[in-house]
């Protein structure tokens, strides 16, 4: 059984916040909160209050569960580093504070229909995500993992260094658009920037695993 340590902690203790929270607020809440935004940043579903809690709590809680327990076994036991163990906390944080402000928002009038600080909030992740990934050693649940970098550690440290870079350009330069642009043109521009981030280093591994091969002579 593995050890509980200082960022377990954290992350119960932020699991648990928007729980409180709620239960500070409940009476003030609406029977059901946005649950979902269009394309146009407008919230276009819905679902009851209690469900919207079990469902992102359940989530944390899977994704603790995952992220605390896999990792150790077979040859992926040395992603538990410290960095990774930060990402675990910087993602749980993240999902709290959504819970948090779309409780805080829904007690407001006319806030919770406004998708931009959801929006920045994830730009500013990306950023943060990309600081820790040029570290991230090879793992099955936090990085690029494409079978190129899963089994080949050169290739997850090149694609995890051009990766970083480019989530916290991407991030930055979001955030700052986010907050020049009007709202209709906000969603596309994240999209764009999500779509971005995820396919380039997918195909750079692909790449710098040809290239690999090249300079052993394989290829």
């Amino acid at each position: 059984m593995k050890k509980t340590n200082s960022t377990d902690v954290l992350i119960w203790m932020a699991i648990v916040a928007p729980f409180a929270y709620a239960a500070l607020v409940w009476d003030q809440l609406p029977p059901r909160l946005i649950s979902h935004y269009g394309i146009n940043g407008k919230p276009d579903g819905t679902m009851p209050k209690g469900t919207f809690l079990l469902l992102m709590g359940g989530i944390q809680v899977f994704i603790y569960a995952i992220t605390r327990y896999a990792p150790g076994a077979g040859v992926f036991s040395n992603a538990q580093s410290g960095n990774y163990h930060r990402l675990r906390l910087v993602v749980s944080l993240f999902l709290s504070g959504l819970m948090c402000w779309t409780l805080y928002a829904s007690t407001q009038a006319g806030l919770a229909e406004d998708s931009s600080p959801i929006m920045l909030v994830l730009m500013v992740l990306m950023a943060a995500l990309g600081n820790y990934m040029t570290t991230v050693k090879p793992n099955f649940f936090i990085g690029i993992r494409t079978p190129w970098t899963l089994f080949n550690e050169t290739v997850w440290r090149k694609t995890h260094q051009m990766a970083g870079r480019l989530w916290v350009g991407g991030g930055v330069t979001g955030a700052i658009l986010l907050l020049l642009v009007p709202q209709a043109w906000q969603m596309p521009i994240i999209l764009t920037i999500t779509g971005v981030l995820a396919v380039v280093p997918m195909a750079y591994s692909y790449w710098a695993y040809r290239n690999e091969k090249r300079r052993a002579g394989i290829l």
